[in-house]
This record gives structure tokens, sequence and C-alpha cells, in this order.
């Protein structure tokens, strides 16, 4: 598996009823709890004691293209109860998608053979 992500059968429903429509510009995925369903102020992170020094080195670099690519940006956690923990806790690649609000720590799981930019 690479960049597995978890979806629900509603947003995967919703994300087709928006990828027929066109669009002009993109902007945050907005259902009915939006704006909570977005990360306000860049997207807090924190990196577990688990991940490898390659590891920490290819998500950097991916946040960066990401911040440079998108309107996504990221930033370290300083006191947030809600945020993403880069681990390798677990085997495989996944996270789910977008700002999970049914958890105040949302993993995202960078097992072995994951920790290249090309995956993220």
């Amino acid at each position: 598996m690479h960049g597995d992500m978890i979806m629900s059968k509603a947003l995967l429903q919703k994300q087709r009823i928006m990828a027929s429509q066109r669009r002009r510009k993109r902007w945050a995925y907005r259902d009915s709890y939006y704006p909570e369903t977005i990360w306000q102020d860049g997207v807090p992170y924190e990196f577990d004691s688990s991940l490898s020094n390659i590891s920490v080195a290819s998500l950097t670099n991916a946040m960066r293209f990401w911040q440079e690519n998108t309107c996504v940006t990221f930033r370290e956690r300083s006191n947030e109860t809600q945020y993403i923990l880069y681990t390798s806790e677990n085997s495989g690649c996944f996270s789910t998608v977008g700002k999970d609000n049914s958890q105040p720590i949302q993993p995202v799981n960078i097992g072995r053979g994951c920790q290249h930019v090309r995956v993220f």
C-alpha cells in the first residue's frame, strides 16, 4: 500500500458529486460541519519519536512542497489539543482524510517504505 487514505462511504459519495461539477477555483471541502472540519491558521503537527531521521526529513520536504503549491500551511504544534501526529507505530501508510474532529490526536502513519516524498 502506498499513501492509503481512510474515507467514509458518505465522504466518498460527496467527493464524486463534487468532482462531477465544474469548479473554477479550488477551496476546502465544505460539508455540513464546515468550518469545524478545516484547520484554522495552518495544520498543527508533531513528529513522534518513533520516526526515523529520514522520515522526518521527507515529511518536512513534503510539507514544504504542499505549502509552495497549494493553500495548505503547516506549523509545529505548540499547545493545541487537536493536531496531526506523524508516527510509524504501525505498518503501512495511512491517514484519515482532512481534519477528523472525532479524535484529538490525528495519526498519520509513515510505515516502512513510506518515508519518501513521492508517497506523501
